[in-house]
């Protein structure tokens, strides 16, 4: 059983740094956009993206998780793709994004 338990808590942790990876990833890439030089909506998300990763660095409960992994798929991954079709050298950054994902968190 303790076995079980201790593979469930690896796989959490696992899991965790990997969102974490992701959301750090995302930010950087927003970053770089051309439009993301004042760009206030742009600011707000990528605040909101450091609020997701401080919260997944100090909890791997199920709730925490779930949220965050609901934040990438309905909220980020939309306007990421938004962005990187607005210009050539925002396409070549979100199309980086993407191979570099851990994951499936598209």
């Amino acid at each position: 059983m303790s076995d079980i338990r201790n593979s469930s808590v690896h796989r959490s942790i696992s899991i965790n740094d990997d969102l974490v990876e992701n959301l750090e990833l995302a930010s950087e890439t927003i970053g770089r956009f051309t439009e993301s030089k004042g760009n206030l909506a742009l600011e707000q998300l990528r605040h909101k993206i450091n609020e997701k990763v401080k919260m997944l660095q100090v909890s791997v409960d199920s709730p925490d998780v779930a949220n965050a992994k609901w934040f990438v798929r309905e909220e980020l991954n939309p306007v990421l793709r938004h962005f990187g079709s607005l210009n050539d050298s925002n396409r070549k950054l979100y199309e980086e994004y993407i191979e570099r994902l851990d994951g499936n968190w598209e």
